[in-house]
C-alpha cells in the first residue's frame, strides 16, 4: 500500500531559518523563520500563553493560523502537542479556550 499523506523534511539554515520540504528530495520547499526556540525550562501553561493563545484568538475571528512543532523523535514535540493529565499540552489547552469562547 502506498501512502497518500506526504512525508515532510527540514533543514535548518542555520539558528534562525529554516526550509521545510514535501520530499527529502529537497527540491522547492518551504522558507521560514524560526521565531522562537524553547528548552526543557519552559512549562506547558508559558509555552501556550507566549506562542498559542493568541492563534486561538485569530482562528476564532476568522483568521487562518498555523503552528508548526518539530525536531528530533526524542525532542518533546509530542509532549508539547498533547502534554499529559497533569500537565495538558496545546491540543487540550487550545480545544478549552475555544470552548471557553463558544460558551460566552
Amino acid at each position: 500500500t502506498i501512502s497518500t499523506v506526504p512525508q515532510y523534511f527540514y533543514e535548518a539554515t542555520d539558528l534562525e531559518h529554516f526550509k521545510l520540504y514535501e520530499s527529502n528530495s529537497r527540491s522547492g520547499g518551504f522558507e521560514s523563520t524560526i521565531n522562537m526556540i524553547y528548552d526543557q525550562t519552559c512549562s506547558q501553561y508559558d509555552f501556550f500563553q507566549k506562542e498559542i493563545q493568541s492563534n486561538v484568538y485569530m482562528l476564532l475571528n476568522g483568521r487562518d493560523t498555523c503552528v508548526l512543532t518539530f525536531g528530533s523523535p526524542v525532542g518533546g514535540g509530542r509532549y508539547c502537542v498533547y502534554g499529559t493529565t497533569e500537565y495538558p499540552g496545546i491540543v487540550y489547552r487550545s480545544m478549552e479556550a475555544i470552548l471557553s469562547e463558544i460558551r460566552t
